[in-house]
Formats: structure tokens, sequence, C-alpha cells
């Protein structure tokens, strides 16, 4: 089980074409035991926006929640020991500059559970 995280490929607006994939770039995965970490930010995730990461399942990332959610991320970080803070930091680097990215971009990202 993990997760994989793609850019959404259809931009707003656009509809997408029968028998296309719903996701564009892959970007990263994370293995079953990283997510599960992440599990107090999708709890707050989920309280502040109705919606979780699902990781059987597909969920869309829009470019406001993506930003909601990095600010999750950082408020969790900043809850850690200083221990618990860098081992986060280095297993979530990768996901930290692509959901930075995504809000550079405008883009959406898609995260589709196994």
């Amino acid at each position: 089980m993990g997760l994989d995280i793609y850019e959404y490929g259809r931009q707003k607006g656009q509809k997408r074409k029968k028998g296309t994939p719903r996701h564009g770039n892959y970007l990263m995965s994370l293995s079953e035991s990283d997510f599960a970490l992440l599990a107090a930010i999708n709890d707050a995730y989920k309280q502040k926006t109705g919606v979780y990461i699902d990781e059987y399942g597909t969920t869309i990332l829009y470019r406001d929640h993506i930003e909601l959610l990095t600010t999750i991320i950082a408020n969790h970080e900043d809850t850690l020991s200083a221990p618990e803070k860098d081992k986060f930091t280095v297993k979530f680097a990768q996901l930290k500059v692509i959901l930075n990215n995504a809000i550079e971009s405008e883009i959406n990202l898609i995260a589709e559970g196994d």
C-alpha cells in the first residue's frame, strides 16, 4: 500500500476526454508507514475542509487546499520535539517542495492510493 502524488492533469474548467488519465506527471510516492506519520496532519486537514487524503482512493488537492495543507504541516512541525522534527523534516522534505511548487505554479495535485 502507499500513496502516489501526481500533477492533476486537468486545468480549471477543462473537461477530461474519455479514455485519458486523470493525472499528469508523477511526482512522488509515500509508503504506508510514511502515510501513517501524516495521520495528525490528515486529521487536521479533514477537520478544516471536510476532505481527507484517502490512502486507498483518489483525492484531488486543489490549490487553496494545498496552501492550507502546507500551513497544517508547518504548525505540526512546530509541535514536535527537536529529534522528531529533524526526522519529519528529512522524511517529508520532498513533499513540502512539491506542495510549495504546486502553489507557485498554480497547479492542482492528485493523490492516488493503492
